[in-house]
């Protein structure tokens, strides 16, 4: 079983930034099998997002969603959900790449038969770094809920003793790395 876990979004657009906060707290808590596991940090996706799925038996994408509730909110979708016809309202910022990548994967014919999104309800996608407290609150969560997905598909995440620096500035803050923005 090859996994793919996959942060979207842009760490400068405020809770843009979630997918890739998770996904650089995962890191630093847990060692993954490599030969099992890629933990990702992807950005903004852009035409070469199915190339990252390819291969894969399932993918854990973690991002923030165009969805109805509390800033903070944990919302989850499967792959049918996903792939099914466009919704009246995005689901993710990055909604239509992931379709597209879906489909695409399918028709070359190594895409992931399992996905599921982890998404949370942004306060905040204003330009600058960081984190609304809402969303902050949530990645302990959304950290959880990957780390479930994983164990449901057979994979033991082994965590770390002490845990790795993060490198998150956006979210730990460097006067050095704000200097350069």
């Amino acid at each position: 079983m090859r996994v793919g876990v996959y942060g979207l979004g842009n760490v400068l657009r405020r809770d843009d930034g979630f997918g890739p906060t998770v996904v650089r707290l995962l890191e630093s808590r847990y060692s993954f099998p490599p030969e099992s596991v890629v933990l990702k940090d992807l950005g903004t996706p852009g035409l070469d997002l199915a190339s990252h799925f390819a291969g894969f038996d399932a993918l854990v994408l973690i991002d923030s969603v165009a969805e109805e509730g509390r800033p903070g909110l944990l919302v989850y979708y499967d792959r049918e959900e996903l792939t099914g016809a466009p919704p009246a309202q995005r689901m993710t910022q990055h909604e239509g790449d992931v379709r597209e990548a879906l489909w695409l994967a399918d028709v070359q014919g190594d895409g992931p038969r399992q996905v599921r999104l982890v998404g949370v309800v942004p306060a905040d996608l204003d330009s600058g770094p960081g984190l609304s407290p809402e969303v902050d609150a949530a990645c302990e969560a959304a950290c959880d809920a990957a780390i479930l997905e994983l164990r449901n598909l057979g994979i033991e995440p082994v965590p770390r003793p002490e845990p790795l620096p993060t490198g998150i500035w956006w979210r730990e803050g460097s006067p050095a790395t704000h200097a350069t923005l």
